[in-house]
């Protein structure tokens, strides 16, 4: 990766490694890294909506989720948000966390 991160997110999303969010050392970042095998390299992804780690990341379908999680404070996440290739992330009307 380009950037250092930890309690980030792994997902294998259309044969790349994608790496989302987690704690630059300073701040939790919504920023998102892209491995791809063929090229063996790392590049921007497009944004989260909102900073986050520990938190999933399911692929379903054609989308990727960004489910719960943790941001500044150890203020708890409770959404979540949906990727898809070409539309960027857009946030849901579900819950991260349960009832």
């Amino acid at each position: 990766m380009n950037t250092s991160r930890a309690s980030h997110a792994l997902t294998v999303f259309k044969g790349k490694l994608y790496a989302l969010g987690g704690y630059n050392g300073s701040t939790y970042v919504p920023t998102i890294e892209v491995f791809d095998p063929f090229m063996d390299s790392w590049i921007a992804g497009d944004e989260m909506k909102q900073p986050r780690g520990y938190f999933v990341v399911p692929v379903i379908g054609q989308s990727i989720y960004a489910i719960g999680g943790q941001r500044e404070g150890s203020n708890i996440v409770d959404s979540v948000e949906m990727y898809k290739l070409g539309h960027g992330w857009s946030e849901t009307n579900l819950k991260g966390i349960g009832e």
